[in-house]
């Protein structure tokens, strides 16, 4: 993936206790060890994290390839900033994103790949399925409107709310949370959205997109 110019994404992240995931961390194309990867935990008791040193892929030598480990160790939230610098200006930061963590003890939204809006997301035929949360809080009269694009290289095969006695380990943390998966349908290329609609509007405040590639 070649990236020009920087990105700030706040993306939301649902796990379990003991559960580790691997996120791949696209290099683009580049001289090997000409970027580097960083993350780090606003709370390791909560969420560890680290990153796998990059390496090219044999069949192309000059695309760095990265890998974001997140290991969730007990109930709680936690913030996860991740960064990408050019190895000869370490304080020059040309990509990043934040990942806002939430560690359950329940095990409902275990297994699985979670899609990143603003993400080249890779799912297969017969392989793992692709999910994503949104945050709920009836509130303030916003809600959440799930709208697919009728590629037919996907289909929605569950959808789990999980209520504020689940998704508010941490006092004071409010809604409930809404998770969908779906599975890989047939070869070709898609796209999930998310509007954020607003109390008593028609347009969204806000558009989550997901690009999905299905081989």
């Amino acid at each position: 993936m070649t990236r020009t110019t920087p990105v700030d994404h706040h993306l939301p992240l649902v796990l379990h206790r003991n559960q580790t995931i691997g996120l791949p961390l696209p290099g683009g194309v580049a001289v090997p060890g000409s970027l580097v990867w960083g993350a780090e935990s606003s709370d390791p008791h909560v969420v560890a994290v680290s990153v796998a040193d990059g390496s090219p892929e044999e069949s192309h030598p000059t695309l760095v390839v990265w890998q974001l480990r997140i290991a969730a160790k007990s109930p709680g939230r936690a913030t996860i900033k991740v960064h990408e610098t050019a190895a000869t200006h370490p304080v020059t930061t040309r990509y990043a994103f934040t990942l806002e963590v939430t560690v359950l003890e329940s095990t409902e939204v275990s297994g699985g790949i979670m899609l990143l809006p603003n993400w080249d997301n890779l799912l297969h035929v017969g392989g793992e399925l692709g999910w994503y949360s949104v945050q709920n809080n009836a509130s303030t009269g916003y809600r959440w409107v799930y709208v697919p694009d009728h590629s037919g290289v996907y289909a929605l095969v569950e959808e789990v709310t999980l209520h504020a006695s689940l998704t508010s380990p941490v006092v004071g943390a409010p809604g409930s949370m809404t998770i969908r998966k779906w599975k890989a349908v047939k070869k070709g290329h898609g796209v999930i959205i998310f509007q954020h609609i607003p109390p008593g509007a028609d347009q969204p405040a806000e558009v989550v997109t997901i690009r999905l590639t299905v081989k």
